[in-house]
């Protein structure tokens, strides 16, 4: 689930009171083109020629963006360039090169509580309309999003959960549409997310946050879509996304929080997987086949037939081996090793027998 921070009263600019949650990066979302949402801007940083995609931004005016406090608070103004009017998050030639004349944070930002996390990016350059650059609507403080509401948000994030290597960010625009979440059930989810192991460091949800989410679908934010525009009927910001638990965390995803409970086999089957136990069975089966058809020169194929000397094993040494294992689980199913081999040759017929094997309990 994702939180997008409320945009509140800023130097003027003030957000709708809505309420929110959401899933995920933009990630389940898809390629959009930017004369859908033109007033997308990617935050760029660097120096020279040389600038890489660091955050979203919304365009409120020609001379006025929107960002999360976060993607700015380690930052040089200097340093900073906004690119609109392109759907890639390439190099500045794919887009205008806006300078930064001025960053403005909310002057309640609070990082370990991600409060108030909304930035004002003040430009030197100004922003010409076109038919690829244009602002979004900013509501005012009474305009309120009913839960249910659908609203797209937009990013260039990474598209699944970081793991041990790191994710690239999309290098173009996507969108993906979620639905209002009610506050109060927002509050309730993440209350029980905090009383888990290891999610002490999760904040909690303020009324300065919204929440957007889609029920059993892996849809939302992610790493890398910081910044990024939620809005509602096409061009009315109702947040930037600010912070989420756990991109694609599977009880996120399929909505079941803690206490609630999910047997194995309706997990399995929500996520489309196998039980862990078959799935092992068919890559050992698999591998065995593998093995088999490399030739009767591989050390690995020799090994599968080969007997002790005198066809007695050492002292010591283990009456139950892997080969003997193998089989009898190949006669449990009525076959033996010869059969076996012979089927292995065909890649065909042995997926197809791994199959049975696998279906019918075998190990």
């Amino acid at each position: 689930m994702r939180v997008l921070v409320l945009i509140a009263l800023l130097v003027g600019v003030a957000l709708a009171a809505p309420n929110t949650s959401s899933l995920e990066r933009i990630s389940g979302g898809s390629e959009t083109k930017i004369q859908e949402y033109k007033f997308m801007g990617a935050l760029k940083i660097g120096a020279i020629a040389v600038y890489t995609y660091h955050c979203g931004a919304a365009l409120i005016s020609n001379t006025v963006a929107l960002t999360t406090a976060d993607c700015v608070k380690l930052t040089v103004t200097s340093t900073l360039q906004l690119s609109v009017g392109s759907a890639s998050s390439g190099g500045l030639i794919s887009g205008s090169g806006l300078r930064i004349q001025d960053v403005k944070s909310h002057p309640s930002f609070d990082r370990p509580k991600q409060a108030y996390d909304v930035a004002i990016l003040f430009l030197r350059d100004r922003a010409t309309q076109s038919a690829t650059v244009g602002y979004a609507r900013v509501p005012g403080v009474t305009y309120n999003i009913a839960d249910d509401t659908e609203a797209v948000a937009l990013g260039w994030g990474t598209t699944k959960e970081p793991g041990w290597f790191p994710e690239s960010n999309s290098e173009t625009l996507k969108s993906v549409t979620l639905k209002i979440v009610n506050q109060e059930k927002c509050k309730t989810d993440y209350k029980y997310l905090q009383g888990q192991p290891l999610n002490g460091y999760l904040p909690d949800v303020h009324d300065t946050m919204i929440c957007a989410a889609v029920v059993n679908e892996k849809k939302g934010a992610c790493k890398g879509d910081e910044g990024g525009a939620l809005v509602v009927s096409n061009d009315i910001l109702a947040g930037l996304f600010s912070w989420v638990y756990r991109c694609g965390d599977t009880r996120s995803i399929l909505r079941v929080f803690w206490p609630k409970t999910i047997r194995n086999e309706d997990l399995w089957k929500l996520c489309r997987q196998s039980p862990i136990g078959k799935e092992i069975a068919k890559r050992k089966w698999r591998w065995i086949g593998h093995t088999v058809r490399r030739g009767a020169t591989n050390a690995a194929t020799i090994a599968f037939d080969w007997r002790p000397p005198n066809g007695k094993r050492s002292r010591g040494r283990p009456v139950q081996t892997w080969r003997r294992s193998v089989e009898n689980e190949l006669r449990a199913a009525g076959l033996s090793w010869s059969e076996a081999k012979s089927t292995a040759e065909d890649r065909r017929k042995w997926r197809t027998l791994v199959e049975t094997l696998c279906t019918s309990g075998v190990p």
